[in-house]
């Protein structure tokens, strides 16, 4: 096994499990905390990881039945009126704070490839039937209400009503694991160069070379 040269260990190890098991369903979410160790070394996996499931159980602990609009409507309520969380608009503006799992569940603003894994991950343990997409490079999240598919538009916090969009949106391949990964990877790694933070970007750019490597294979 490669030994990284600027990546912490414990992030590089982490990352590389999860690119071995890039199709299991945690493997996104867990791919984000790897990344994050490398820039918070004191972080608390478990920690992130049981704020998701609070979240979780407090929309399904609402629900009355087995309602897939219930669902949606009470996952709405709470991450969007409640908690507030939003996708950054600017995207070239987006604070490195943005960009990391951990961060953005306290501060409730980022990328949207961040809202939109929290939100999938979310969703997902709720019971509903969800997926990714990218539109116009940006995360839109798919759902199906029981009766048919919602677009879910994370920068306007609701399913959107432009039939344009709506029907790009389904036109468009379920996001893959491994290329999300991948664009919170180049996202950060954007910024990190941006913004002079030369470790921190060669770490990134470390992480990405492992992804490469098993995209390969």
């Amino acid at each position: 096994m490669k030994i990284p040269c600027v990546c912490s260990h414990a992030s590089y190890l982490f990352f590389r499990k999860q690119v071995r098991n890039v199709e299991t369903e945690e493997a996104v979410v867990n791919a984000g905390l790897a990344i994050a160790l490398n820039v918070f070394d004191d972080l608390d996996c478990r920690e992130v990881l049981g704020d998701l499931d609070e979240l979780a159980n407090r929309i399904a602990s609402r629900v009355k039945g087995k309602s897939a609009e219930a669902r949606i409507a009470h996952l709405h309520q709470v991450l969007f009126f409640e908690e507030g969380y939003i996708s950054h608009v600017n995207r070239q503006a987006s604070h490195l704070l943005d960009l990391f799992l951990p961060t953005v569940l306290k501060l409730k603003v980022g990328s949207s490839e961040i809202i939109g894994l929290i939100y999938q991950t979310i969703a997902s343990k709720i019971g509903l039937e969800v997926e990714a997409v990218v539109c116009d490079d940006r995360i839109f999240i798919r759902l199906h209400d029981g009766h048919g598919w919602l677009v879910v538009d994370l920068f306007k916090q609701a399913a959107t009503n432009d039939e344009a969009t709506f029907q790009k949106c389904l036109q468009q391949p379920v996001l893959k694991n491994s290329e999300w990964i991948r664009r919170m990877l180049t996202r950060k790694i954007h910024v990190l160069k941006r913004d002079g933070h030369n470790e921190d970007h060669a770490a990134m750019c470390e992480l990405l070379l492992v992804l490469d490597e098993e995209d390969s294979i």
